[in-house]
Formats: structure tokens, C-alpha cells, sequence
């Protein structure tokens, strides 16, 4: 009846009002939306995605550090599931959730679990920030700089000091999808801004 570790790092809400709350040590958890997680005394109901579960779904890390839902492109025009990214110490997360009458139903019947690391071209496995672009595409901060994730192609693009950056130790959800179309990411060593539609 609680969440799996104390150490909170990333919440979002995603577009069926389910309640994700990320730990860095661990895993993923969703809150249970009829439990009444505010007014339970015991502090509501909370299922658990992690590592070492015995869930038939088993996040790549329990260490997570960013947390976003797709919400543009092609992924998000498909009602009938529900595509949340998660970035973890140990690659990017893709969880797909098929939409069922039980809001909060969680197995190999209508989950799956995708993920992504350095051996498919990632530039580094800590995924610190995640920012999707108007056409579903994903710019993620690593600990060794910025990974443009092509969706469709499911390819890799990697960004670095060489390119220009202002370092390349990007900070926990320390990024930003402005509505002029600028992205903002924090990194260790400053602020990086640019245009995606211009790379």
C-alpha cells in the first residue's frame, strides 16, 4: 500500500488520469485512481514496475530519472493505448499500455515493454531528460550529451561538445518544449537553447 521507495525523481498524469510515480532505486509506480490516494488512511493502493518485481513487466533500471507521456505524432493519434517513455540509469523505457476497461490492469495481456541503449545508439544509457518534438520524436539529455531519437526510423542521432553544446552532463528533467518551438536543456556546464526543425 506504499510507493516503492522513498526517493522521488518524476510524476506525471498521463491522458487516462492514471498517476505515475518514478524512484530513483525503485522502479515505477502507478497509483491506483480509484483508491483515493489522498483521502486513504493507509495511504492508497500503488502498482509496482521494477526491476527485481515479480511482474511480468520488468522496468530496464529501478533507477529512473525522467518520465514523459507521448502526447504528438503518431504514437499519440492511437486512443486505444496509451505510450509512456521512461528514462532510467540503464536506457530509454518504451511502455505501451492498451487501453481496457480496467483503467488500472497491468500484465503481458495488454502491456509492453520496449528498450533502447547505447547497443541500438544511444549516446550514453542514463537517461536524464526527456522532450518530444512536434512530430513525435524524442531529444533526450544523457550523462554524454544529447540523443535525437527518430521513432519511426528507430534510429539514433547523438549530440556532443563538438556540436556546440554547452557541455555534455545534462541534469534530471532539467529540459524544457517552449510554444516558440525552442528547446532547453540544462546541463551541467550551462543552458543549451536551440530550434529542432533547424538540426
Amino acid at each position: 500500500n506504499s510507493i516503492s521507495y522513498n526517493d522521488v525523481w518524476a510524476i506525471t498524469r498521463d491522458r487516462q488520469e492514471r498517476l505515475w510515480i518514478a524512484t530513483n532505486g525503485g522502479g515505477l509506480n502507478l497509483a491506483y485512481r480509484q483508491a483515493g490516494l489522498f483521502d486513504d488512511p493507509d495511504g492508497g493502493k500503488f502498482h509496482r514496475l521494477n526491476e527485481g518485481s515479480n511482474n511480468s513487466i520488468k522496468l530496464s533500471s529501478n533507477s529512473i530519472y525522467s518520465l514523459r507521456e507521448s502526447r504528438r505524432g503518431k504514437l499519440s493519434d492511437n486512443n486505444q493505448q496509451t505510450v509512456l517513455w521512461v528514462g532510467t540509469s540503464s536506457g530509454l523505457n518504451k511502455l505501451i499500455i492498451k487501453s481496457t476497461s480496467d483503467i488500472n490492469k497491468l500484465d503481458a495481456s495488454n502491456t509492453e515493454l520496449l528498450v533502447y541503449t547505447t547497443e541500438n545508439g544511444l549516446a550514453d544509457n542514463s537517461i536524464k531528460s526527456i522532450l518530444e518534438d512536434e512530430n513525435g520524436n524524442l531529444w533526450l539529455g544523457t550523462n554524454t550529451g544529447i540523443s535525437f531519437f527518430d521513432i519511426e526510423k528507430v534510429s539514433f542521432k547523438n549530440y556532443s561538445t563538438a556540436d556546440g553544446l554547452r557541455g555534455n552532463d545534462f541534469n534530471s528533467e532539467s529540459a524544457l518544449f517552449s510554444s516558440d518551438g525552442l528547446m532547453y536543456f540544462g546541463s551541467t556546464e550551462g543552458l543549451n537553447v536551440f530550434d529542432p526543425k533547424q538540426i
